[in-house]
């Protein structure tokens, strides 16, 4: 019992770090991010800190994997359930635009030039980006060739139709946040669903 006690307190001092971190990167370029200012905002002393990550480039890039893993997770969720086509692109731009509200410190780091250090980080961070886009896109050509095996979607590419989705969530997301407006994920979900399926015509 003291050992799930123990464990709990390692798993919530991390998730505190990770989350006070995040912060900070997400208003300051990484350059001027301190352990020490890290350390504060976590309410810990920076030899705490040191328990769980070895310096400050292992932090930032335990934020990206810990969120980026939680992302997937959330949206492979969405999608296992058998149900109608638009069903489940309904849960799954619903459940996109929920984890971004959730989340938008993580948002702005991913989309701004926040690593300013070694040639080796900087490539890590472009090799990660490749790997995040082909992965969403892999995920989301499968719910699209599920929806024309059901018959609901034309006869168009599933890799195109999956990037547009991707550039439609991303850049709605982007103009949200960035805007600092509030994400209304009901109603928003509803109108990116519609403009996917439909474009702009006016049968729809």
């Amino acid at each position: 019992m003291k050992h799930d006690i123990k464990n709990n307190t390692q798993s919530d001092r991390k998730k505190t770090i990770l989350n006070a971190a995040m912060k900070l990167f997400s208003r300051t370029d990484f350059h001027e991010v301190t352990v020490d200012e890290i350390a504060h905002n976590a309410d810990l002393s920076k030899g705490t800190l040191y328990l769980y990550f070895e310096n400050k480039e292992d932090l930032f890039f335990s934020i990206i994997k810990e969120k980026t893993n939680e992302f997937f997770s959330r949206l492979e969720k969405a999608i296992s359930h058998k149900q109608p086509f638009e069903q489940t692109l309904h849960d799954f731009i619903k459940t996109y635009l929920h984890f971004f509200k959730e989340n938008k410190a993580y948002f702005k780091i991913i989309h701004s030039e926040k690593l300013r250090t070694t040639m080796e980080d900087h490539q890590r961070m472009r090799d990660l980006g490749i790997k995040v886009f082909q992965n969403f896109i892999n995920l989301t050509e499968k719910m699209i060739i599920a929806g024309k095996e059901e018959n609901n979607i034309g006869n168009i590419n599933a890799d195109i139709a999956a990037i547009g989705l991707q550039g439609m969530l991303n850049y709605f997301v982007f103009h949200q946040i960035f805007n600092n407006e509030n994400i209304a994920v009901e109603k928003e979900t509803e109108q990116i669903k519609k403009l996917f399926l439909y474009g702009v015509s006016k049968k729809n």
